[in-house]
């Protein structure tokens, strides 16, 4: 019984266990910029000015999709928040019902401004540390999946 367990501590010892692994990348906002180019997006840099820091912005399917580029100093920004807004009667009972439930069962955050009656959403994306290229992609590929859904089902 003991020489069972010589086979199944071999493989632990000497399997890799190590996950994929990808170039670190810097997070100034025109490598972020080169990023989301490099994965097929049409995206422009604003580099902000004294009030507001830079921020990309896309154009799909006609929905403006804006990822500001927060924290930033010269050696790179801390992270990127996705947002997109959709015109709603966010006064409405059925309006704050979709945002809630929407919360309740998705990773991406739903809000909904009753000023200017527009429903967001939002995902953030922390470059602390550096990012690997793929896995920045597949957030913003993520965000877009959950960016459709939302706005087909707004009511």
């Amino acid at each position: 019984m003991k020489l069972s367990c010589v086979p199944v501590l071999a493989l632990l010892v000497f399997s890799s266990g190590r996950a994929a692994t990808g170039e670190v990348l810097d997070s100034r906002p025109a490598t972020v910029l080169q990023v989301v180019t490099q994965a097929g997006y049409s995206a422009k840099l604003n580099p902000g000015d004294s009030k507001n820091g830079p921020f990309i912005t896309l154009t799909i399917d006609g929905d403006v999709v804006y990822l500001n580029l927060e924290g930033c100093k010269a050696d790179g920004c801390k992270r990127v928040d996705a947002t997109t807004g959709y015109d709603a009667d966010t006064s409405s009972d059925e309006v704050t019902e979709y945002v809630n439930g929407w919360n309740a069962s998705h990773y991406t955050q739903a809000y909904s401004d009753t000023e200017e009656e527009v429903a967001y959403l939002d995902s953030s994306y922390l470059m602390t540390g550096g990012y690997t290229r793929a896995n920045m992609v597949a957030w913003l590929k993520a965000y877009l999946d959950d960016l459709t859904d939302f706005a087909d089902n707004l009511p």
